[in-house]
């Protein structure tokens, strides 16, 4: 799923480059565009690099959850072998401690 938020990304990163390349004498705006410069009062390129930062910010946001995640699985992951460890470790104990008094009444 993080794979595809990428692509989502980059996808937007080369179209918003792709439209800051053109030539000023192919001045082509689409609907969006002439609308976010009606509405804002401000060329359609000074409102697309804010879309961008939003959507590199989110991408850092959703790639630091993600990172925690995987960190916070693998601390699971191994506290529980280290549990594990441990109960068979005093489970062994616990039954020789419950069966010497037993051998020590057989001698």
């Amino acid at each position: 799923m993080n794979q595809e938020e990428n692509k989502k990304a980059e996808e937007a990163e080369k179209q918003t480059e792709e439209s800051t390349q053109q030539s000023p004498s192919e001045p082509e705006t689409t609907d969006t565009e002439a609308a976010t410069e009606q509405t804002e009062g401000k060329p359609a390129e000074e409102a697309q690099p804010s879309e961008v930062e939003t959507l590199k910010k989110q991408l850092a946001e959703l790639n630091d959850k993600y990172l925690r995640t995987c960190a916070e699985y693998d601390n699971y992951r191994k506290r529980t072998v280290r549990e594990k460890a441990d109960l068979l470790k005093s489970a062994g104990s616990d039954v020789i401690l419950g069966l010497l008094p037993v051998v020590d009444d057989m001698e």
